[in-house]
């Protein structure tokens, strides 16, 4: 290709292709939590015992990534948004749901994918719908959307290997610790329901 058309607006100097953000939780650990009691028949039982055990989270709230996914040019210029499922949904990060374990963290994720659907499709949906409404002069992709992509095992060493594997390993980590055992019950929550963003 000895050319390259750019959308008008775009900044080949600022102007991001591609952000990656590590969201372990989908919404940032508070929230989650809220969700989680306000699913509750009694919520913050035992004076609100946290449902975390002392693993740290790499997570941000939903609106602070989404904000950034919808932002005009030149500042940004999204128009998909790949999340996985529940790869750090397992009884390392949380010990204080109900029913314990993973039948419990099963549970509240599929709180958190439901509400995560929901608002990515109520803020989405609106900004797809103001662009249209905008015509030619709007400075976004015509039509935003969200790829959920199923999450499969991992090393149980994953932030100390660094090298790229020669063969497929096996999953050796105690299966009452990880999830991966139960990743395809994760994945299967987002295929319950669809979900579009209007145009």
């Amino acid at each position: 290709m000895s050319s390259l058309t750019l959308p008008i607006g775009f900044n080949i100097s600022s102007t991001p292709l591609v952000t990656v953000r590590r969201i372990d939780l989908l919404f940032s650990s508070e929230e989650v939590e809220a969700l989680y009691w306000s699913a509750q028949d009694k919520p913050y039982m035992d004076g609100g015992k946290s449902i975390y055990t002392h693993e740290k989270a790499y997570t941000i709230p939903m609106d602070t990534y989404l904000n950034e996914f919808i932002q005009p040019l030149p500042t940004a210029s999204y128009s998909t948004m790949i999340t996985s499922t529940g790869g750090h949904w397992a009884q390392f990060h949380f010990n204080g749901t109900s029913p314990a374990g993973i039948p419990g963290i099963l549970n509240l994720f599929a709180v958190v994918a439901k509400r995560w659907a929901d608002h990515f499709q109520e803020v989405v949906g609106k900004a797809n719908q103001e662009c249209l409404a905008a015509g030619e002069s709007c400075k976004h992709p015509r039509r935003r959307r969200a790829i959920i992509r199923d999450f499969v095992e991992g090393h149980y060493e994953c932030e100390t290997k660094f090298d790229p594997w020669t063969d497929v390993g096996t999953v050796t980590a105690p299966p009452d610790y990880w999830n991966w055992l139960d990743m395809p019950r994760f994945n299967a929550v987002w295929k319950v329901r669809r979900y579009h963003p209007s145009l």
